[in-house]
């Protein structure tokens, strides 16, 4: 219900429509402390209608599955925090850098997925 009311409050996204999926693996995020548990939604075919809340998002990107399982938009980097190290996930994706947290979840779910889990289109 969390991920259903966020999806709402900060894009708008009509609720009704999100078919869950299921939970990914929570996810702890080293700035902010908290412990994040993502969960995925299928949303049918085509983009989804947004209306960014402006006070939350600064911008949408659509991340195709199959861009974001291209090797050549991902690498990850071994950063260290408060003496301890962490390994931090990228994926540049035309101009756009994908990290941290979104970035862990996002490595996260193509874990999940076949070797090959969608087509280019």
């Amino acid at each position: 219900m969390t991920a259903l009311r966020e999806s709402y409050e900060e894009l708008a996204l009509d609720v009704t429509r999100i078919e869950a999926l299921g939970a990914l693996e929570p996810v702890f995020s080293v700035v902010s402390n908290f412990l994040v548990a993502p969960f995925v939604g299928w949303l049918g075919e085509g983009a989804p209608h947004v209306e960014p809340n402006a006070a939350e998002v600064a911008e949408v990107i659509y991340a195709p599955l199959h861009a974001l399982a291209d090797p050549a938009v991902f690498h990850e980097e071994v950063w260290t925090r408060g003496g301890a190290e962490h390994t931090v996930y990228f994926f540049d994706l035309g101009p756009h850098r994908i990290w941290g947290l979104t970035g862990h979840i996002l490595r996260s779910l193509l874990a999940t997925l076949p070797a090959d889990p969608l087509p280019p289109m």
